[in-house]
């Protein structure tokens, strides 16, 4: 499943997430963090994965169908079986798919007994 969204700026990131700080939690940083996918407007199923401290799935890079590699795609695939009714999440890395890290500002409620706490 990828991760659609607007392709925008870190700048533009921070702007958005200053008028509507929900926002924040749909931007997922591409590799060296000077582009962001947006999927706060503009989103696909996959904005709606959970995280989860322990994931059944992983981020991936994907090249752009034009072959440009300075905007990569993101998908999510399967790091184990999954069966029907499972939860789907990822680990969500800070360093990775946000801007500021926010360790810590999310309760978390995976469940698992692997759970740290916080996203």
């Amino acid at each position: 499943c990828e991760y659609v969204g607007e392709i925008i700026t870190a700048a533009e990131a921070e702007r958005r997430e200053a008028a509507c700080p929900a926002a924040g939690l749909y931007h997922f940083e591409l590799s060296g963090g000077r582009f962001l996918i947006d999927a706060f407007a503009v989103r696909n199923v996959a904005a709606f994965i959970n995280f989860s401290c322990d994931p059944n799935l992983e981020p991936r890079r994907l090249d752009a169908l034009s072959g440009d590699k300075s905007l990569p795609r993101v998908g999510f695939f399967a790091r184990r079986d999954i069966k029907t009714g499972d939860e789907l999440g990822y680990r969500r890395d800070p360093n990775a798919t946000t801007r500021k890290n926010r360790s810590g500002s999310i309760v978390c409620l995976c469940g698992s007994k692997n759970c740290v706490g916080r996203v």
